[in-house]
């Protein structure tokens, strides 16, 4: 399941935005980095996750955001 697709029409039916997703941290060296990202709908920042890669990263709190929405568990705890 591709996590940002599902979040990007979840979020264009019942909110009428499209997310955006911002790195909030980045931890190691350049050749191995880890990433701390969040997806945020308007004003509503959702909670963030780290990743391997940017790519990975995005996916994650995409998982998070859904999470959120849906009222589940967050899989990806930043914390």
């Amino acid at each position: 399941m591709d996590a940002k697709w599902l979040l990007q029409v979840v979020a264009r039916r019942a909110f009428g935005d499209t997310p955006r997703y911002f790195v909030l941290d980045e931890l190691g060296p350049d050749h191995c980095k880890c990433f701390k990202a969040a997806a945020q709908l308007g004003d509503k920042r959702f909670p963030a996750a780290w990743g391997t890669s940017k790519a990975d990263v995005e996916q994650k709190a995409a998982k998070n955001a859904l999470a959120h929405i849906y009222g589940d568990p967050i899989p990806y705890p930043a914390e």
